[in-house]
């Protein structure tokens, strides 16, 4: 999945923040959608924990990932975010563990692993060697047979997204979107094979 990245230009009357806001709830559903289909093509998906890194306001996982998984976890490194995603998500029952936290000093439970471990932009903040050595702390924290070789052609039951292309928007090799560094899908393969995710 490569990601997208488009300018955000100033419209009459709406300030910048007001126009990306704008931008990101237009891609929402295509987010939603995206997800849906995918998990559609792998029937041996498991489904019962999964986790949403940089959860924002928490609208995907209150549209999806909440229907989907029997025990969904949120964390994100804003507290306005997570206070926002807490109120959104009051009183679905699937909601389990919601925390303000940044990504690379987010420690994973113990007593459970995940089926699916979601990100979207917050994989930019660091630089390659965060991304490598946190990519292989979620992949100790996936619940994956132990022993079993993975790849393109035989996907284990629970994944790692990083969803930063399920739209249409411009798409850019390198770019720069909200002081986020954004790669290519060539890059990000790149990455999981580093951090033992693929063979």
């Amino acid at each position: 999945m490569s990601p997208a990245v488009e300018e955000v230009r100033e419209l009459p009357g709406e300030s910048p923040e007001n126009t990306e806001q704008l931008e990101m709830a237009d891609n929402h559903p295509k987010a939603c959608n995206f997800v849906k289909d995918f998990l559609g093509w792998y029937p041996g998906h498991r489904r019962k924990r999964a986790i949403d890194v940089g959860c924002g306001p928490g609208y995907f996982t209150k549209d999806v990932l909440s229907k989907i998984y029997n025990q969904v976890d949120m964390i994100d490194a804003c507290p306005e975010e997570i206070f926002t995603a807490w109120a959104n998500t009051d009183g679905i029952s699937t909601i389990g563990k919601i925390k303000d936290v940044k990504m690379q000093d987010f420690v994973f439970p113990k007593e459970y692993k995940y089926n699916a471990i979601y990100m979207r932009w917050c994989i930019g903040y660091l630089s390659e060697e965060e991304q490598i050595t946190w990519l292989k702390k979620a992949k100790m924290a996936l619940d994956n047979p132990k022993g079993t070789r993975y790849g393109r052609k035989s996907p284990p039951p629970s994944f790692i997204f990083v969803l930063d292309n399920v739209d249409e928007r411009v798409k850019r090799d390198e770019a720069v979107y909200r002081n986020q560094k954004v790669e290519s899908r060539v890059y990000y393969e790149a990455l999981w094979l580093k951090a033992g995710l693929i063979s």
